[in-house]
């Protein structure tokens, strides 16, 4: 992840190399983010699932819980089609996962899990 600092809070940046997801069916996807390791608790924080072929965010999900639990949204097949996603084919996407620090605090360890299940439709 990338960390930019502004003044004693700071913004984490993270983003997936290409995934590609080929499917007989439309699929529906739950997409989860956790927090599985942070020296103190996050004051923001997303996740992003984006069309690489259309280059726009196919959907996404914040929060501004303090207790850093996870956050989960369900992808249905009808965004998928939106996008432009077809049966059998290759379809290119990537995750962005972002978090807010208030309190800048050097050389902590953070960890993010993010979890796509491919659900029936």
């Amino acid at each position: 992840m990338e960390y930019t600092r502004n003044g004693t809070s700071g913004i984490m940046l993270g983003r997936s190399d290409v995934l590609s997801i080929t499917s007989n069916r439309v699929p529906r996807i739950l997409m989860t983010l956790d927090t599985i390791k942070a020296p103190m608790n996050i004051s923001f924080r997303g996740v992003w699932l984006r069309s690489v072929q259309r280059n726009q965010n196919i959907t996404y999900k914040t929060t501004s819980s303090l207790q850093n639990s996870p956050i989960s949204t369900n992808i249905y097949p009808s965004k998928f089609n939106q996008f432009g996603f077809a049966l059998g084919q290759p379809y290119e996407v990537t995750l962005t996962v972002s978090a807010n620090l208030k309190i800048y605090v050097p050389f902590e360890e953070y960890q993010f899990d993010v979890i796509l299940t491919c659900l029936e439709p």
